[in-house]
């Protein structure tokens, strides 16, 4: 069988991106999946993992998987290069072995997680790659939402990076183009809030948070000290890390901008598929569902705030709700 050019076995990889309709589901090969007992026949034959879910967790694995491609961590990589093996096959049928930073485009990249399990994705190169089903996307895959994830390769802790004996190399460079295109398209220059006179702030993050007197400094306000968490204000200005907010038409103070959540919207973005807006940044308990916001929605985007994990959210409007939702999910 001729090998495939490592162009091509990229070009899959970000056309399969590109479509948006591939999950993850441990023990499937890039299968088209049309029915919910063939989802379940996966969860029969995989009984080990699949024990870990909750039978509600895998009744929303079945809802949000029908009509999409299932696969793992193999059958994504073994669909761009040919090589259908599992991912330790894969990574052993390796020509040559490089460090992280020397692998071509292309090229193989595995980790065991130190010894605790297998897990193979592609490089795709300018440093980055592609890959499904890390287990630090647990929630996602708990919610059969977890696609193919496109990121710096020093984000995780890949082990190993080998060359294919499927796919031939010959000429392969970095930055390549596509690769390129699709990562700004996908992570355009963060848009910044603008710091304009007049909008609505609410205070967060405290369940009172301090109002100073001046721009620097620790001397509280007199008039006014602190505001409950909720209470809205107006901000005319901003100097370092403070912005000068007017409260309840009366009196001037600053308030340290972390504390400070924009309820006036900036501009506006486009939900890319089926997703949960949530009372806080993240998904951890305290960061309770309010509603779903289906797939190219149009949400108006008021702040950005970090989750516990360090991750970006936007505050968002979504017909007349406030809530959070990932950025990741918002172009």
């Amino acid at each position: 069988m001729a090998k495939k050019s490592w162009k091509s076995v990229v070009d899959h990889a970000i056309s399969l991106y590109r479509r948006g309709d591939v999950v993850y589901l441990y023990g499937a090969k890039m299968v088209k999946l049309t029915s919910e007992a063939q989802i379940r026949g996966y969860f029969q034959r995989e009984s080990a993992y699949f024990a870990r879910y909750t039978a509600e967790e895998l009744n929303q694995i079945v809802r949000n998987s029908l009509g999409k491609y299932g696969t793992d961590c193999s059958g994504f990589t073994g669909d761009c290069t040919g090589d259908k093996q599992y991912s330790i096959g894969q990574i052993n049928n390796c020509s040559k072995y490089n460090s992280l930073a020397a692998g071509p485009a292309g090229s193989l990249l595995f980790t065991t997680w130190g010894g605790t399990g297998r897990h193979i994705g592609l490089d795709v190169g300018n440093g980055l790659v592609m890959h499904i089903g890390w287990e630090s996307t647990d929630k996602a895959i708990r919610e059969g939402r977890a696609g193919i994830l496109f990121e710096n390769i020093s984000n995780r802790a890949w082990e190993k990076s080998g060359e294919s004996n499927a796919v031939n190399y010959t000429g392969a460079y970095s930055p390549y183009e596509p690769t390129t295109k699709l990562w700004n398209e996908v992570h355009p220059e963060p848009t910044p809030t603008p710091p304009i006179s007049g909008w609505v702030g609410e205070a967060y993050g405290a369940v009172l948070v301090p109002v100073y007197s001046t721009p620097t400094g620790s001397s509280r306000l007199k008039s006014w000290p602190s505001l409950a968490a909720g209470n809205l204000f107006e901000v005319h200005g901003e100097q370092g890390n403070r912005w000068k907010i007017w409260i309840a038409n009366k009196y001037y103070g600053w308030l340290d901008k972390w504390y400070c959540l924009r309820k006036t919207p900036f501009r506006t973005g486009i939900v890319k598929e089926d997703l949960w807006l949530r009372t806080n940044p993240g998904t951890s308990s305290d960061c309770k569902k309010i509603l779903v916001m289906p797939g190219k929605s149009v949400v108006e985007i008021c702040d950005t705030k970090p989750s516990s994990a360090g991750t970006p959210w936007y505050y968002v409007i979504y017909k007349g709700q406030y809530g959070f939702c990932s950025c990741s999910y918002v172009k």
